[in-house]
């Protein structure tokens, strides 16, 4: 027995037993070679079959002048016929699975949770298959060490991709049968093999590509900026993965669907981030490119005991994508069943990786958050599903007011629909659920599950994300909604986000620089304002600010809702008025136009700061920059009139 560099078995630290599930390959693969025979068979579709490998044993036969012996699978090749009698053993097809597997599998159950030690894992050689050029036999990477009954799942494009080239259209998954300490493994799709396995099905064949960015945000604790030419210890840091590409991934594979995600990397940060991507099970594939020459998309931020801040913002690798799509990025993308884009990317990247998609046959989902972007018909042809919020349907139709209805939002997107007819649209309605408009014209509705509002901060991308991987689970409208509810009625995808963002809500896990806030505002109000966060969610705060003396709105109390967004500071605060307010700088979704809460924030204002900013706005409204366009004009043609009725709206509403 040799000790294992990680320690005896442990169940909770990364294995998982299940049965082994196996894609097959041609049978004339494996023959002497790839000439006329594979021609013949390249016409057929290929049969997959649940295969389970029941027992691994060490071999000495592949000699590696190491003091221990390799662990190799006894059957080391699998492949594929169009024979579909039962009883064929290894080659059976859809209807004939091993049935004593199962059999096997509960017998050896208590076995597998044995402490039996295992030789080294050698992590820069492991590789699912291994094609020879010369006679295109396939054969199996021996020298992995396995331990029975275990499975590892991986991309069979990585880490050989262009070796494979030649094989053609086969299928694009091995689940090996492999021990690896500590891999990260998408359980949620594992799960859903083995419910497929024991109902008879077929392997799933739903695979998902995001195509997205990702960023990198690191928060420095020092006592003070550093001088020109000085070396500062920093007291602290923290490093927060993001992006809606790599938050969208994570979703989908939480949701159960093996999922690959396609970026741009900076050399810096680029562990820390893959790292990220594969604990949640996500694939991140191989034509990734890592940039030597570019940072990852990124932000530094210098935090004070003051609470004061600075801040260098870069967009970095995420930004740096080539030209054109290399061959094996061209490939990635033509085997999948969905592909989900984002506008954090180039846009003509997203029109040239949906034009692959959609050539290939799969399914393109749109995601429209991100930088704002004018519609463009020529990427929106590849498109089969565009997913914006409320706001982003009001920006597409340049509506000059906010929905306050379904109908009216209904009525939008059949107005946007009936420019783009191949277009489904799929609507996020925040609390009011969502709306799917098909594009045959259907309508399905889905209401928000009741749940304690921890923080929406990447809501969006949960919610697209785990729609996405039910389109490549091949669910139906009606499923992808509903599947995204197990037993106990709560969302698996939306419990692990939960799971996420509840640290946003807990003291231990809030920035600094917010914490420094909350207890300043506290501990010395601002004259006329209260602000009070809630205790289920310290980055949403209550407030309250009493109407400035001389103005119309004297004597009023007006409520506000702010809320403090993931990247805060790095973005301003994202505050409205809850309290019915005439103004020609507020609109009637409670909307304000404050250039600080826009294109003049900085990271030095504070939440004090934008405080201060609304109660000076209200007592000098600024007709000359509106954002509710009828007051502003009623302002400049009849100001007396306009106070008047501020003054009323005051006594009614506040």
């Amino acid at each position: 027995l040799y000790k294992h560099p990680f320690g005896p078995f442990n169940p909770r630290e990364g294995y998982i037993y299940i049965n082994r599930v196996c894609y097959r390959i041609p049978d004339s693969i494996s023959a002497a070679g790839v000439g006329t025979e594979v021609k013949k068979k390249s016409k057929k579709q290929l049969q997959r079959s649940l295969t389970p490998h029941v027992d691994c044993c060490p071999t000495n036969l592949y000699e590696t002048g190491k003091e221990f012996p390799r662990w190799r699978p006894i059957q080391c090749i699998t492949v594929l016929t169009s024979n579909l009698d039962a009883s064929t053993g290894g080659f059976e097809a859809v209807r004939g699975f091993h049935k004593e597997f199962q059999e096997y599998f509960n017998q050896a159950a208590n076995r597998l949770e044995s402490d039996t030690l295992r030789p080294p894992v050698c992590l820069g050689d492991f590789s699912p298959l291994r094609m020879q050029e010369d006679n295109a036999l396939i054969q199996r990477f021996e020298h992995i060490p396995c331990k029975q009954g275990s499975v590892i799942f991986f991309d069979w494009r990585i880490p050989h991709a262009n070796s494979y080239r030649h094989i053609g259209n086969i299928p694009r998954e091995v689940i090996y049968t492999g021990f690896l300490p500590r891999v990260p493994i998408n359980e949620a799709y594992a799960k859903e093999q083995l419910r497929r396995y024991e109902a008879r099905l077929l392997p799933a064949d739903h695979w998902q590509k995001n195509i997205g960015s990702i960023n990198a945000d690191i928060f420095l604790d020092v006592p003070r900026l550093p001088l020109a030419g000085e070396t500062l210890a920093a007291t602290g840091s923290q490093c927060l993965i993001g992006g809606k590409g790599a938050n969208q991934a994570v979703a989908s594979a939480n949701a159960g669907t093996q999922t690959t995600f396609l970026g741009q990397f900076g050399d810096d940060y680029v562990a820390r981030m893959q790292q990220h991507l594969q604990s949640a099970g996500v694939l991140i594939d191989s034509s990734c490119t890592v940039h030597k020459d570019v940072v990852s998309g990124q932000a530094t931020i210098f935090r004070m005991p003051s609470g004061e801040n600075a801040i260098v913002i870069t967009p970095g690798a995420n930004a740096a994508w080539p030209s054109s799509l290399t061959p094996p990025m061209l490939d990635l993308i033509k085997q999948s069943s969905v592909v989900l884009l984002q506008c954090e990317i180039p846009h003509y990247v997203n029109v040239k990786v949906a034009k692959a998609a959609k050539q290939a046959g799969a399914i393109v989902v749109w995601d429209l958050g991100g930088e704002e972007r004018q519609l463009d018909p020529e990427f929106l042809q590849y498109v089969d599903f565009m997913c914006p919020n409320e706001t982003e349907l009001q920006r597409c139709l340049n509506s000059p007011s906010s929905f306050e209805s379904l109908d009216q939002v209904i009525t939008a997107a059949q107005s946007l629909q009936a420019r783009f007819p191949s277009l489904s649209l799929l609507i996020s309605r925040g609390a009011n659920g969502s709306l799917l408009l098909g594009k045959d014209g259907t309508i399905t509705r889905q209401a928000a599950f009741p749940a304690t509002v921890i923080d929406t901060t990447g809501a969006g991308d949960c919610f697209r994300g785990a729609f996405a991987a039910k389109l490549a689970q091949k669910a139906s409208i009606t499923d992808t909604f509903n599947t995204f509810f197990f037993e106990d009625g709560v969302p698996d995808t939306w419990r692990w986000w939960g799971r996420s963002l509840h640290k946003m809500s807990n003291p231990t896990h809030l920035p600094r620089r917010i914490v420094k806030e909350t207890q300043r505002l506290l501990a010395e109000p601002v004259p006329g304002i209260s602000a009070t966060p809630y205790e289920d969610n310290l980055r949403y705060f209550q407030v309250v600010i009493a109407g400035p003396q001389s103005s119309p709105y004297e004597n009023g109390i007006f409520k506000l809702e702010l809320f403090l967004p993931a990247d805060y500071p790095m973005a301003p605060p994202k505050v409205r008025f809850l309290t019915r307010i005439y103004h020609p700088n507020i609109d009637k979704l409670g909307r304000i136009c404050l250039d600080i809460l826009k294109d003049k924030w900085s990271p030095a204002l504070q939440i004090r700061t934008v405080l201060l900013s609304i109660q000076a706005l209200l007592s000098a409204p600024n007709p000359d920059d509106p954002l509710a366009n009828d007051v502003a004009d009623h302002w400049k043609s009849d100001e007396p009139g306009a106070l008047r009725t501020a003054m009323e709206w005051t006594r009614r509403f506040a």
